[in-house]
């Protein structure tokens, strides 16, 4: 089944042409590309993330059914927006439902297509936090049988209902 595109009020694909602007995640994509075009593991080493990005980059794995994710890495800056670790964190557990169904399924056409996915995102967080940036996945190579990705926010797209941090 093709992956369909994420489209909604608080969801939307851009295309990978727009990468350009947004120098940091034009950077690390081209790394996930030049790898794929030399035919080495696309993933994505903490050592290949620019360091302005690293703040908001997570590594993200499926569960086996492929209805949500757990975070196996967060960067402090996404640490921060969510008031604590996220390590082990699931995305229902700071999504709303509709939010999370919304981010599940743009992972999952992302892993499905094997291409990477730009995106703006808007949310409410499970108290009641309205936040918006763009963001980059990226599928990376399974581990042990469970889908992953790589995600980086542009951090300056990154705002708050109340204004930009």
């Amino acid at each position: 089944m093709p992956a369909q595109p994420v489209v909604s009020e608080s969801h939307f694909e851009y295309s990978l042409s727009e990468l350009t602007r947004y120098p940091d995640l034009f950077a690390i994509h081209r790394v996930w590309k030049d790898r794929n075009r030399r035919g080495v593991s696309s993933e994505i080493d903490i050592g290949d993330v620019p360091a302005t990005l690293l703040p908001t980059v997570m590594q993200i794995e499926m569960t086996p059914d492929r209805s949500d994710a757990t975070i196996r890495l967060a960067g402090t800056f996404c640490c921060e927006l969510h008031g604590g670790e996220l390590r082990g964190k699931s995305v229902s557990d700071f999504f709303l439902r509709k939010d999370a169904d919304q981010v599940i399924a743009a992972m999952n056409n992302c892993i499905d297509a094997g291409t990477p996915s730009l995106a703006e995102r808007q949310y409410v967080t499970l108290d009641g936090d309205d936040w918006g940036y763009v963001r980059l996945l990226l599928p990376q190579p399974d581990k042990d049988g469970r889908k992953r990705l790589f995600k980086a926010m542009d951090r300056s797209t990154i705002y708050h209902l109340t204004g930009r941090r």
